[in-house]
């Protein structure tokens, strides 16, 4: 992409001299007839054969290979305000985007769309129309050649399956015109026609198919047949061993049932829940991948409600389950596995941190990024600020005030007594050094770790909601019905908002760690004289008596230290209060929190752990 590197507004105005002569020549070559059809290909190929044009002095010729590479290389988003985006973005530039088209380029969009004959850059072609100048009949020719496409298990992984969804998308956006409602038929009768002929196999495009069908509004048969083939495919599956797969279909039919038709999600809460049973059985007990195994099994089993668990037995399932869990070594439910990576030299940290992603296949380039830097142990800390304070006894022995953004005074702390730093007397301003000293840590971690790392890993790879919604439904930390609070939080921070991603995540945060007390019998509200029983906040659950049971020390620390301390960051607070101003954007530590909570959701995924792990062992000694 080298050639849109350092690009300006309205790159695309260098192909304003092209015509519709020069589009009909170039059409003529017929260059596609050697490209598999995938936008990808189109985009690599043809900046090779843009060159040879140059280099053969047709000017003409190389220019209209490079525009539609440049045209083929954006990729379809999920996005409503963007659904055609650059294909990697970096602080040093990105690729060919929407917004370097110059109005000159719709013009002659619009005139060669009547010439051209390739069902993917006619699509596209229209596509940009309709987004950029709303034409109608543009949207009519995208869908028309969208749906086109090819429908097959060889391509589908390909990008294919966007070209579909972005049909959907656009019929769905287009509401009751009767255009709309004829293709939304169209597109629905094939889906639906698939799905029922579709053989059981691994390789089976069921799931795919059932998530197209989702967003077309069928009738009550046509969702009784979907249910029952997804049903049948996820025993099919279960019955030869892959469970993760049977419970993403499982997790598929719950989005076709009502939430409170209990009659049909039970039987499948139960199945999800003994297919990660299965899966804990079959790996060592002393294994992070067991534990978290048997955590998720407990969770979709508390699924049910509880009039209706004597059927199965459930609370019965669930005591037996728990001893499992003690006995595997992993009752706690945030304990981590230490996995160790390679220190990073702090002159060559971000060119380190960017290596560690940068030519992985997705999954080990995830776990990579959730492993960029070491995990912030409270001991380390703890021996950390007591160093200091031996270092810099002055600074440690004088009185120190903590201002919030508004300059209110919000903490106020004694010197630290030196013969005894952690003494009750000494403690709070103890322990507020060590969260400011924290706070610095965070700092580094986010400019020398985690950025450099999320921007390779967005150059190379694109994650979507799906896929992060499909991480945390396999989260022994995320109830069933904060999944996708979860995921969108997740999903904001891989697209810079991190903001965004604060404000989703720090209630879901506190929200965790109230559920999982409650699923140790805690009471979690407080009475009010006035009779009204409210629910306590994030700062009074942690001081609750069991969280060692809930949550590990390091844990435990970093959550106070982020999200409840006057002495740090108090995002919690300052979300709930809405104190957070427009000097956060480029703050540390929504960068910080966003990937604390990709770690915990990604390490307490045991289906991702088992790939990661397996992965990274087949890529060689390179791999963390």
């Amino acid at each position: 992409m080298d050639k849109t590197n350092g690009m300006s507004s309205y790159y695309g105005a260098q192909f304003s001299d092209l015509t519709v002569d020069n589009f009909r020549r170039w059409n003529k070559l017929n260059l596609f007839s050697d490209m598999e059809p995938r936008y990808c290909v189109y985009h690599d190929k043809l900046l090779k054969k843009s060159d040879e044009f140059e280099k053969n002095n047709d000017e003409a010729m190389a220019q209209m290979s490079l525009f539609i590479a440049h045209i083929s290389s954006m990729y379809l988003t999920n996005k409503a305000d963007c659904p055609l985006d650059a294909f990697w973005k970096s602080p040093e530039g990105r690729s060919f985007s929407l917004d370097d088209l110059a109005p000159d380029n719709l013009d002659f969009f619009e005139s060669i769309i009547p010439e051209c004959d390739n069902i993917l850059i006619k699509g596209r072609l229209a596509d940009i129309l309709w987004i950029m100048r709303k034409k109608i009949e543009m949207a009519w020719i995208a869908i028309e050649n969208y749906i086109k496409m090819p429908i097959q298990y060889a391509t589908w992984y390909y990008r294919n399956d966007r070209i579909w969804q972005r049909a959907v998308n656009l019929v769905n956006q287009l509401g009751r015109a009767q255009k709309a409602i004829q293709y939304r038929d169209q597109i629905r009768k094939v889906f639906l026609e698939l799905l029922l002929s579709e053989a059981f196999s691994e390789e089976s495009l069921i799931i795919e198919y059932a998530k197209i069908l989702f967003q077309l509004f069928l009738s009550d048969l046509d969702r009784e047949k979907v249910k029952q083939k997804l049903r049948d495919y996820a025993e099919y599956l279960m019955s030869h061993g892959n469970n993760f797969k049977a419970r993403t279909t499982f997790f598929q039919i719950l989005k076709f049932i009502e939430t409170d038709c209990y009659e049909e999600r039970n039987p499948i809460f139960v199945r999800i829940a003994e297919s990660f049973v299965s899966d804990a059985d079959k790996a060592p007990a002393d294994s992070l991948i067991t534990g978290e195994s048997y955590k998720n099994a407990i969770k979709y089993y508390r699924n049910i409600p509880v009039q209706f668990r004597s059927q199965w037995n459930i609370d019965e399932r669930i005591k037996k389950l728990y001893d499992k869990m003690r006995t595997s070594n992993t009752s706690a439910l945030f304990h981590m596995q230490k996995m160790a990576t390679e220190g990073i030299d702090c002159t060559e940290a971000i060119g380190q941190s960017e290596n560690m992603i940068s030519g992985k296949d997705f999954i080990p380039a995830l776990g990579n990024l959730c492993l960029v830097s070491p995990s912030f142990s409270y001991q380390d800390e703890r021996k950390k600020t007591l160093d200091y304070i031996k270092d810099f006894p002055i600074i440690a022995t004088v009185s120190s005030k903590v201002f919030d953004n508004s300059g209110r005074v919000v903490g106020q702390y004694s010197g630290i007594d030196l013969s005894d730093p952690e003494s009750e007397k000494s403690f709070p301003a103890f322990w507020a050094l060590m969260v400011r000293r924290y706070g610095f840590s965070v700092n580094c971690v986010v400019q020398i770790a985690v950025l450099p790392a999320l921007n390779v890993f967005n150059c190379e790879h694109h994650i979507t909601e799906d896929d992060l919604i499909s991480l945390c439904q396999g989260s022994s930390i995320i109830s069933t019905d904060r999944v996708h609070l979860w995921a969108k939080g997740l999903y904001f921070g891989f697209n810079d908002d991190f903001i965004t991603a604060v404000h989703l995540l720090c209630p879901q945060i506190e929200h965790m760690v109230r559920m999982h007390l409650q699923y140790l019998g805690e009471k979690t509200t407080v009475l009010e004289d006035s009779g009204v029983e409210i629910e306590s906040g994030l700062s009074n659950l942690i001081k609750n008596a069991r969280i060692g049971d809930v949550l590990s020390e390091d844990v435990l620390f970093e959550i106070r230290a982020l999200l409840t301390e006057h002495s740090g960051s108090n995002l919690r607070n300052q979300v709930a209060h809405g104190l957070l101003d427009d000097k956060y954007i480029h703050s540390p530590f929504p960068v910080y929190l966003w990937w604390f909570c990709l770690k915990l959701v990604c390490f307490s995924n045991p289906d991702f752990l088992e790939k990661y792990k397996a992965l990274s062992k087949a890529r060689g000694p390179e791999e963390p």
